[in-house]
C-alpha cells in the first residue's frame, strides 16, 4: 500500500516489510496515497510500481477549475475543527457532502479544546451536525488523541482540516 509521496518517488509499505522507496512506470497515471500496488523489488531497500489496483474509493479536492485526486481506499475521514481560527460552517458542509459522495463516513473532530472552556463551538456549531447523526469528538491533540483511537480501529483515514486548527 502506498503510504506517502516524496516526489517523483513514493514509499510502499509491504505485509511483514519495512517500507520501500519506490518510482512509479509512467503509464500508470495518477497513483496516490492509500493506492493498493503492485511492485517489482529491486533490492536495497528499492522497488517499481507496476500496477494500480482496483480502488474502493477516491477522493479529491477541487480548486473550482478540476479535480486534483487524493486518496484513495479511505474508509472514513475525519474532519478537524478548532474554536481558534474559528471554523467555516459551509468548509464543514462541504466537506460532508463530498465525503457523502464518495461514500466516505465523516467524522467531526473539535481539537484545541482547551481553548474553549465553554464548549461554546459545540454548542453553537459542531452540535447541529450531530443532531443530524454526525459523530462529534472533542480532544486537544496537544494533551492526547487517545480518545479517538476507538472510532480510527480497522479504518483507513484522511485528514481533513482548515490550517492552523492543530490537524
Amino acid at each position: 500500500q502506498l503510504i506517502a509521496r516524496q516526489a517523483p518517488r513514493f514509499v510502499v509499505e509491504a505485509p511483514g516489510a519495512e517500507p520501500l522507496s519506490c518510482f512509479a512506470r509512467s503509464r500508470l497515471g495518477a497513483i496516490v496515497c492509500g493506492d493498493r500496488v503492485r511492485i517489482a523489488p529491486l533490492g536495497r531497500g528499492e522497488a517499481v510500481i507496476e500496477g494500480v489496483r482496483p480502488r474502493v474509493s477516491l477522493f479529491h479536492r477541487s480548486d473550482g477549475k478540476r479535480e486534483k485526486p487524493i486518496a484513495a481506499n479511505v474508509t472514513q475521514a475525519i474532519v478537524v475543527v478548532a474554536a481558534v481560527p474559528r471554523p467555516n460552517a459551509e468548509f464543514i458542509d462541504c466537506c460532508l457532502t463530498a465525503l457523502e459522495h464518495a461514500g466516505v463516513k465523516p467524522l467531526l473532530v473539535q481539537n484545541k479544546i482547551d481553548l474553549d472552556a465553554p464548549r461554546t463551538l459545540k454548542r453553537e456549531l459542531l452540535a447541529r451536525y450531530e443532531a443530524l447523526g454526525y459523530p462529534v469528538w472533542e480532544l486537544s491533540a496537544h494533551a492526547s488523541v487517545d480518545p479517538l483511537r476507538p472510532a480510527l480501529e480497522g479504518e483507513a483515514c484522511l485528514l481533513i482540516e482548515q490550517s492552523g486548527v492543530g490537524k
